[in-house]
């Protein structure tokens, strides 16, 4: 019994043809002529001469644009060297002649107290320092300065300098109860804090008359510049 053929297996050349919708062989595309490419033509030869010349005329060139460069470098380098010299000038005139308006507008209050001196303390002498000392307390104003609010307000390290304190009942503790010299701030920054006497609640007299301290409780803050 002979076994059926298997798809594919000892397939002729007839059998692998390709045939179309109706079984009728369909021929094959005719495979166009290949073109023929031509042999490459050697180029000739560079004349080592021109070669040279061409180089010799690239390496001008260069060096004539590196020159340029170098001279431009050096310009710039001198021009910068101007401007610190400028700079540095500028910013010692300014430190030098900052203070200038200060001093052409302090120069008539110089001026008042040269009068007053030379009125030789008669009539009026008191009251023409008072008018000094307003003319040149209006001019440091203008300028930024202002003084420090001392009396009747609490006690404050950042603007109080405290060097005495007092037992006092009139004043709620830890006030500032006088000013023994008056503060200054320039526009935001004191410049000097104002040194004061500040007011200390008196120990009751159970307390005296028990261990002689105050009662137990958070710590006091102690005045700055206060004794031990």
């Amino acid at each position: 019994m002979s076994r059926p053929p298997v798809e594919g297996e000892n397939m002729s050349e007839k059998d692998s043809s390709v045939n179309d919708e109706g079984g009728r062989p369909v021929a094959e595309p005719a495979s166009e002529p290949v073109a023929e490419v031509p042999a490459a033509v050697p180029e000739e030869a560079a004349d080592p001469a021109q070669v040279i010349a061409d180089l010799k005329e690239q390496l001008a060139r260069e060096a004539a644009r590196a020159e340029e460069l170098w001279h431009r470098l050096v310009r710039l380098q001198a021009d910068f060297e101007n401007f610190r010299r400028r700079t540095r000038a500028e910013r010692e005139e300014l430190l030098r002649y900052g203070s200038e308006p200060l001093v052409k507008a302090l120069l008539p209050v110089l001026d008042n107290f040269e009068r007053a001196l030379a009125s030789g303390g008669g009539e009026g002498f008191v009251a023409g320092i008072e008018m000094i000392y307003r003319q040149f307390l209006d001019v440091l104003t203008r300028e930024g300065l202002r003084p420090v609010e001392s009396v009747g307000r609490p006690f404050d390290p950042a603007y109080h300098e405290g060097v005495e304190q007092e037992e006092t009942t009139a004043y709620p503790d830890n006030t500032v109860i006088q000013e023994l010299r008056r503060g200054y701030c320039f526009h935001d920054r004191v410049i000097r804090p104002a040194m004061v006497r500040v007011a200390r609640a008196p120990v009751s007299t159970s307390q005296a008359g028990g261990e002689g301290v105050r009662a137990a409780g958070p710590e006091e803050p102690r005045p700055q510049g206060q004794a031990e």
